[in-house]
């Protein structure tokens, strides 16, 4: 990812030119803690649990708007980042719940007698049945 290259010239107001803004990196923008922060303190209204805030008052806050072809690639790069992120968190789930039920069968197959205890040692059928999720979920 390039760095910004109107940075600073690109720290001003809401663009009115709506040609200059792609709208999933306003998405983002209007996504992050420093403009959620903006809107926090900027909101009002009779009600805590309902702020308001107009049109105006977000378009006249400071943030970033490099070219439109610089937008896009920082699009890209959070769409590609995101996309990794959610991958990892999707094999976690799923090596979560294979390893619950591993667990409620060996709890199972424990009190029930099926699984003698005594003669439970390192590298027995569960640390096969772990190896096999391991290497399921990679």
């Amino acid at each position: 990812l390039s760095t910004w290259q109107g940075f600073f010239y690109g720290l001003n107001e809401c663009p009115q030119d709506l040609d200059k803004i792609n709208p999933y990196f306003a998405n983002y923008v209007l996504s992050s803690h420093y403009i959620r922060k903006q809107i926090e303190l900027c909101a009002s209204g009779a009600s805590d649990t309902m702020p308001k805030i107009s049109q105006a008052k977000i378009k006249s806050f400071i943030w970033a708007f490099p070219s439109i072809d610089e937008q896009s690639e920082i699009v890209k790069y959070l769409d590609n980042r995101l996309d990794e992120i959610k991958k990892v968190v999707d094999k976690c789930s799923h090596s979560y719940k294979l390893l619950t039920q591993l667990k409620a069968s060996l709890i199972t197959e424990a009190v029930t007698g099926q699984l003698d205890i005594n003669q439970w040692k390192s590298h027995s059928d569960t640390d096969r049945q772990l190896d096999k999720i391991e290497a399921s979920t990679c």
